[in-house]
């Protein structure tokens, strides 16, 4: 479905929507104004104001009508193009509810309905409602980890430059900027497994109170901000693979995680690859208060050391095979 989407757009989808402006209120989080990155990529039949169009949706749900889903993903877009709509009804609510099969692994446990609600603002007990299916595939998001969204031209700037999986966040790719090869890089991978319950894996460990936490939902990420743990894993923050975090991507697959590669090739990785991070391609958060210099943290300057982090990362020009 993506190399689908490649032949109709000469671009793989976005890794996620997000829009440029100023946000208010909560779970609701209404744009006061700003632009779509990628600009005009999802229209509506006038429901809703332009900006929010195309707020937080997630690669697997832009590719959704190259894989015998249009009439959910019509339904979602007439209605409003946003993840975190919490006010669906009708046709739209019924496309969000409906189990996704090919989204689901039949080796998980939780619910189509169960997976989590994601951190943020709005919401009950403090976060935005996920309201759509889960899933248990969701798109790699390089070696560094997006915190924050922004509002203004020069840090949205920034937003794109630093998504570095296969497909970028608020851009489509073409094949020809995956330099490191389109079968060593990777555009989606697993989220499941078992959560960890022992309070380890800082600030996100509040987060991990179920197993529920640990799997994905295929609309996108739930809050303004579009940091999308709901759609997206990285792996740099969280190393390795299995690891109970939400952050990181992990299976219900006794020591193996599967991968979608930027060639379209399926693949199973042993949780026990090579993972070892780099401090610089550590969280990075893109606010207007920002300091860090994003060409100090691109894959360019701080190559990825672990396999896995040179796997997740379509540019550091110094790409890495499978292993055997």
């Amino acid at each position: 479905a993506a190399h689908t989407h490649l032949d109709s757009f000469k671009k793989f989808p976005p890794a996620t929507t997000f829009v440029k402006g100023n946000f208010t209120g909560g779970g609701g989080a209404t744009v006061q104004g700003g632009s779509v990155y990628p600009g005009n990529y999802i229209t509506t039949t006038g429901k809703s104001g332009k900006w929010d169009q195309a707020l937080g949706l997630g690669a697997l749900f832009c590719i959704m009508p190259y894989m015998e889903q249009t009439n959910t993903f019509d339904a979602i877009v007439d209605e409003r193009a946003k993840a975190s709509h919490d006010k669906s009804a009708g046709a739209a609510l019924t496309a969000r509810s409906t189990p996704i099969s090919a989204f689901e692994c039949p080796s998980n446990p939780i619910g189509s309905l169960d997976p989590r609600d994601s951190g943020g603002n709005g919401g009950t007990g403090g976060r935005w409602p996920n309201t759509s299916t889960k899933s248990n595939y969701v798109t790699n998001g390089g070696p560094v980890r997006i915190w924050g969204n922004s509002n203004t031209l020069a840090k949205t700037a920034d937003v794109i430059k630093v998504s570095l999986g296969a497909l970028a966040k608020g851009k489509m790719n073409k094949p020809a900027v995956i330099t490191d090869g389109l079968s060593n890089t990777i555009m989606f991978g697993e989220a499941g497994g078992q959560s960890r319950k022992d309070g380890a894996g800082g600030s996100n460990a509040w987060k991990q109170d179920d197993d529920s936490d640990m799997c994905g939902v295929w609309i996108g990420s739930a809050d303004a901000a579009g940091t999308a743990d709901d759609c997206m894993r990285y792996v740099s923050r969280w190393d390795g693979l299995n690891k109970g975090s939400n952050g990181s991507f992990g299976s219900d697959h006794a020591g193996i995680v599967g991968f979608v590669m930027a060639d379209g090739a399926t693949t199973f990785v042993s949780e026990t690859i090579n993972s070892a991070s780099v401090a610089a391609l550590n969280s990075y958060d893109i606010k207007d208060t920002a300091t860090k210099t994003p060409a100090a943290l691109t894959a360019t300057t701080n190559p990825a050391l672990g396999v896995l982090q040179k796997l997740a990362c379509r540019a550091d020009g110094n790409p890495a095979s499978i292993p055997e």
